[in-house]
């Protein structure tokens, strides 16, 4: 999208803040719902904001602050590109200087015993019970320094009249000013003023010019005011930092931003440190900082009409550029809109060229994401835990599918995924990787009872492991699908099937003997960077996208002959490099090792075991060949120091077969 002047990108992560007290007379619910917003430039510069909105105090709900682009929404891009400009200068935004704030309290009945507040500014959240609450005032005023009020318009102007005229004159000496009384109306207002200073803060009316304001930076920049307060607006600890940058620009005045104790903790509450009613602020990285926690979220596109481009948080910046000069280059020559331009999980970048992309509508996501739906019978009570990038079409997908039908999503990283995660969640529908599959079986972990249904994907499931994972109680598909199909086309609902069923809306066939797949889901172009001369490489794919791979078709079902890349010829012999791996995983730990083929001069081919540092080769490939034909053999190795991996566990061949070429090639006597 274009935002003044600037060509960005927009992500966006839910949140719902837990609350431990209810934070206002008007304000029902257990959690607080935002979004965190994420921005990103051509050059994959990124900048961060909050968007908190608040319905029950008149604002829209987030979904439709989200969809119509509200001020809230413009207010977040505002400091999201603030903070861009500072992460890409290198500057801090928010020091480590204390700030002065008030006290809140959410209701004054929660104040009892013999407390103190002699020495601080206190701000009391007020209600309809004004006859009680003036009195309590009246009876504890000694215990007060000063005192604000909140009452967010929620009593009359007949019992804020009754409220005042109870209050003694040592109260209302003690008083700093009264936020939001009643709904504005400056006849009203200035009645009242002799007596107290009102305070305005949310927006009530076109005309606002009142000369003294509430203003929360997370909401809208400042205001022209005679006097004003800068409080939070009891948002995301993101939002907080965002209002702290501009409360430090003003260190002689009280401000009001103590309010996350009145959530349950995270991580981000650790960078704020309290101490009475000073507040410090000290996160990792330039901007508003917290670069590391906001590196870990799940983040998805803000889908808004334009195209966009997905990317690896942790790609290095030229291949963050390379992407963007793909959709660059995308949108100007072809003119397309409403693309998301996908990296495959199973590419990998070249000397020549980029890591290929795939670019898929909007609409072709969605159609996979009901298809899914449809057939798993995904709906509004369904609770789907996503462990996949959602920079990758397996983890979007699942987001979607959710999405539609009003599901809910849970995130986690796979470091802390555990079945105690699904069971605290209720998770029915997960979908998974191999590697992942291999490690639930390595920790012996049985599956929890909500959990329905397991989607594997991304890479071969080897049947013995699918076989220890059922047993302790997974309930696993086995999936088919690429980037270029919006994710899966066929699944194997029983992992003993010999043949993947393809899902309702899918045509299979083959041309001599390759796979072939149409489907309303299909990608409709395959892109990549000419790294040289920074020029588009596009292929408009046609309806039916036609693979390498062989297979047989029976009706709507078909078994993979031979894999694209998955065979080589050894002394004449056709060899399965993937049968041979999957034979590998059970001698050896997942990613410990894998074969490679590598050109030999006698042979054409020669295989060779690619083991990490300190494995003991021999007894592996003991155990290797035992289990295979003469001419599969092996009795070369390599080792290592790394095998590199992607984000969904698949090993990069290209990337490890090119790091291989200096390695000196050791030999075992057969």
């Amino acid at each position: 999208m274009k935002y003044n002047g600037h060509s960005l990108q927009v992500w966006v992560h839910y949140y719902a803040l837990k609350r431990r007290v209810k934070p206002n007379a008007v304000t029902s619910g257990e959690s607080q719902r935002g979004a965190l917003i994420k921005i990103q430039d051509i050059e994959g510069n990124e900048g961060f904001s909050d968007l908190c909105p608040w319905p029950s105090l008149g604002d829209q709900t987030l979904d439709e602050e989200l969809a119509s682009q509200g001020p809230l929404y413009q207010r977040a891009l505002d400091l999201a590109l603030l903070d861009l400009e500072a992460r890409k200068n290198k500057k801090v935004l928010v020091t480590a200087t204390p700030i002065k704030n008030n006290i809140l309290i959410s209701d004054f009945r929660d104040l009892k015993g013999d407390f103190d507040f002699s020495k601080v500014t206190v701000k009391i959240k007020g209600n309809e019970h004004v006859y009680d609450f003036a009195k309590f005032l009246v009876e504890n005023v000694v215990r007060f320094k000063t005192i604000r009020i909140d009452f967010n318009n929620c009593i009359s102007e007949f019992l804020f009249s009754e409220f005042i005229h109870l209050l003694s004159e040592d109260v209302l000496r003690k008083i700093e000013y009264i936020e939001d009384p009643f709904f504005f109306h400056r006849d009203q207002w200035n009645q009242f003023s002799a007596k107290v200073k009102l305070m305005l803060d949310w927006k009530q009316a076109e005309e606002q010019n009142w000369h003294f304001r509430v203003w929360k930076p997370s909401r809208e920049d400042k205001m022209q005011a005679q006097d004003f307060s800068i409080t939070s607006s009891m948002e995301h600890p993101v939002g907080i930092a965002h209002g702290l940058h501009f409360a430090q620009m003003y260190p002689n005045k009280t401000h009001g931003f103590l309010t996350l104790s009145h959530y349950e903790d995270s991580e981000f509450n650790q960078a704020f440190i309290v101490e009475d009613d000073q507040l410090t602020y000290q996160a990792d990285g330039y901007g508003i900082g917290f670069t590391t926690l906001l590196g870990k979220l799940n983040w998805i596109p803000a889908l808004d009409g334009d195209n966009f481009i997905l990317s690896n948080h942790r790609a290095s910046l030229a291949e963050k550029k390379d992407l963007f000069q793909i959709k660059k280059q995308f949108t100007e020559k072809l003119a397309p809109r409403n693309y998301v331009l996908i990296p495959s999980s199973g590419s990998t970048q070249s000397s020549q060229e980029s890591i290929k992309v795939i670019a898929l509508t909007e609409q072709a996501l969605i159609n996979s994401a009901k298809r899914v739906n449809k057939e798993f019978a995904g709906n509004e009570s369904s609770v789907w835990g996503c462990v996949l990038p959602l920079f990758h079409v397996g983890g979007l997908g699942i987001l979607l599918r959710a999405n539609i039908v009003g599901a809910t999503t849970y995130y986690t990283s796979w470091e802390k995924f555990s079945p105690e995660w699904l069971h605290e969640n209720k998770v029915t529908h997960l979908s998974l990787v191999p590697t992942q599959i291999y490690e639930i079986v390595q920790k012996k972990w049985d599956a929890p009872a909500y959990l329905q249904t397991v989607f594997v994907g991304g890479a071969a499931l080897d049947l013995a492991l699918a076989e220890q994972a059922e047993a302790l109680g997974w309930p696993l598909v086995q999936t088919f699908g690429m980037t270029e199909t919006a994710s899966m086309i066929a699944v194997k609902k029983n992992i003993h099937d010999e043949y993947f069923e393809a899902l309702s809306g899918v045509e299979i066939g083959s041309e001599n003997g390759r796979f072939k797949i149409k489907s309303d889901s299909n990608a409709g172009y395959i892109l990549k960077l000419n790294l040289q001369t920074q020029e588009l490489i596009s292929e408009k794919l046609s309806p039916w996208i036609l693979t390498n791979d062989q297979v047989e078709i029976s009706q709507n079902k078909f078994k993979f002959l031979q894999r694209e890349s998955d065979f080589v010829k050894i002394k004449g012999e056709g060899v399965s490099l993937n049968e041979l791996r999957q034979i590998l995983q059970r001698a050896v730990h997942f990613h410990q090792a894998t074969i490679c083929d590598l050109p030999d001069a006698r042979d054409g081919v020669s295989l060779v075991l690619v083991v990490l540092k300190g494995n003991d080769p021999a007894t592996i490939l003991l155990k290797f060949n035992a289990q295979v034909r003469p001419y599969e053999k092996i009795y070369s190795y390599i080792e290592v120091d790394e095998i590199p991996v992607t984000d969904l566990g698949k090993i990069k061949y290209t990337l490890l077969k090119d790091s291989l070429k200096d390695l000196y090639v050791k030999k075992l006597h057969s």
